[in-house]
């Protein structure tokens, strides 16, 4: 990544902007340096952590942790318009409805929150509100000194009154989910021992049931726990592909040392790996064929890596994998030291995918998650979190538990639809049904 901004400080934290060079995403870095005491580290990752359990729909989706001896890090993805964007198109008018807007969903959230006008992002129908790890480092005064105070031409419409997506993915609490929640910390805290007795995890469940919420978990549980965590969707792709975007994630930050100490290992995976591109003509290659010494060079390269930090590799939708990939995914699970955490969907019959799993549910160091449907009580809880403040009647809201079966991605996808077609509209902030529709 790189620097954009420095967006400030007070004395314990420092807060920079940074942009992924790959898509270009922006990032909030909030950085504690020097790192404070034991003690103060242990409360820090029960609030991180707890931030991720009791996620709010007001807040970033993706969030990172991460700590050694020197500093520790909290990383959250910034996906919208910054405040400091709009803000120029808007007239004088609508800046004073923003800041009033912004002090009554900042009130409704009840947090802490990193209020600066480069992070404060905004999306249709919302206003993310960045997380901080302690105390918020300033007002919502503070944030307005820092905009510009010539009005601008109200090209720019107000983004908190227009109807939000009820399609797109938001930061959710985990709602129906304790037990498996505690199981699933208890594996990944397991993972920094010695010898862990399970290093590879398998969260499997219905489409849509929440492998995606419960991966994040595990991955927030085990960055709490000192491991570094890499993560990866599968796709339809080759075998030598996905392995190569393997042990380029995992040799991230990493390569030149690997290529100074591994050299031989680095030449044979210059077809696979970007930054070994130069030793294959310039590109690297992932529809060539895969050669079984490149796996042993991914080997190398994922226990190189390992040695220098502990780390957890976290493959999601193994469905959407072909079966040559998940055979030198296999290879790779079963040979190496590291800790993996895999999702799939249980209703999936891709050619390689159920021996594959029976494999890994026969495996002496795989543990397997299985996620069942949630009640209706926490489905409505599900449906609060998506709506968020609503009047659709009782009846409405019995019949979309009814057909959503407990799987909380289905209600997401009737609320979609409805909204698509007109049945589900927003007045005043508020959801309800159109007229005439039950």
């Amino acid at each position: 990544m790189e620097p954009l901004l420095d967006l400030g400080s007070d004395g314990a934290s420092a807060w920079h902007l940074l942009r992924q060079e790959e898509d270009g995403g922006r990032y909030l870095l909030q950085r504690l340096h020097p790192r404070p005491d034991d003690r103060r580290l242990e409360q820090l990752k029960t609030e991180f952590l707890n931030g991720v359990q009791e996620a709010d729909p007001a807040q970033p989706l993706e969030a990172r942790f991460g700590y050694d001896e020197h500093q520790i890090w909290f990383l959250q993805r910034l996906e919208g318009q910054p405040l400091a964007r709009a803000w120029t198109g808007w007239t004088a008018a609508q800046r004073a409805e923003a800041l009033r807007e912004l002090e009554r969903r900042l009130a409704r959230l009840g947090r802490p929150a990193f209020l600066h006008p480069e992070a404060l992002v905004l999306r249709p129908g919302r206003i993310l509100f960045p997380r901080v790890l302690g105390e918020a480092p300033w007002n919502l005064d503070r944030a307005a000194a820092l905009l510009p105070a010539e009005p601008g031409d109200g090209s720019e419409p107000p983004a908190w009154e227009l109807p939000p997506d009820l399609g797109e993915d938001l930061a959710r609490p985990l709602r129906g989910r304790s037990q498996e929640a505690t199981y699933l910390k208890s594996l990944m805290l397991g993972l920094s021992a010695p010898a862990p007795m399970e290093r590879i995890v398998l969260l499997q469940g219905e489409q849509g049931i929440g492998k995606t919420q419960m991966a994040a978990l595990a991955l927030a549980a085990a960055e709490a726990d000192g491991l570094l965590a890499h993560r990866l969707e599968a796709q339809p792709e080759e075998a030598a592909a996905l392995l190569g975007r393997v042990v380029a994630s995992v040799l991230q930050g990493l390569e030149a040392e690997f290529y100074a100490q591994r050299p031989a290992a680095a030449r044979v995976l210059c077809r696979r790996v970007p930054a070994y591109a130069f030793m294959a003509g310039g590109r690297a290659r992932g529809e060539t064929a895969l050669d079984p010494e490149e796996v042993v060079a991914a080997l190398e390269a994922l226990a190189f890596a390992s040695d220098i930090h502990p780390r957890l590799v976290a493959i999601h939708g193994l469905d959407r994998a072909e079966a040559e990939a998940l055979a030198v995914l296999r290879e790779l699970v079963d040979r190496s030291g590291v800790a993996w955490l895999l999702t799939a969907d249980s209703a999936a019959r891709g050619s390689g995918l159920r021996p594959f799993l029976a494999h890994l549910k026969g495996h002496p160091a795989s543990a397997v998650v299985n996620l069942n449907r949630l009640e209706d009580d926490d489905l409505r809880g599900v449906l609060g979190d998506l709506l968020g403040p609503h009047q659709l009647p009782a009846a409405a809201v019995a019949d979309l538990l009814r057909h959503a079966l407990g799987n909380p991605g289905l209600l997401q996808n009737f609320l979609e639809l409805a909204q698509q077609d007109g049945s589900l509209r927003q007045e005043q902030g508020r959801w309800g049904l159109a007229p005439g529709r039950r």
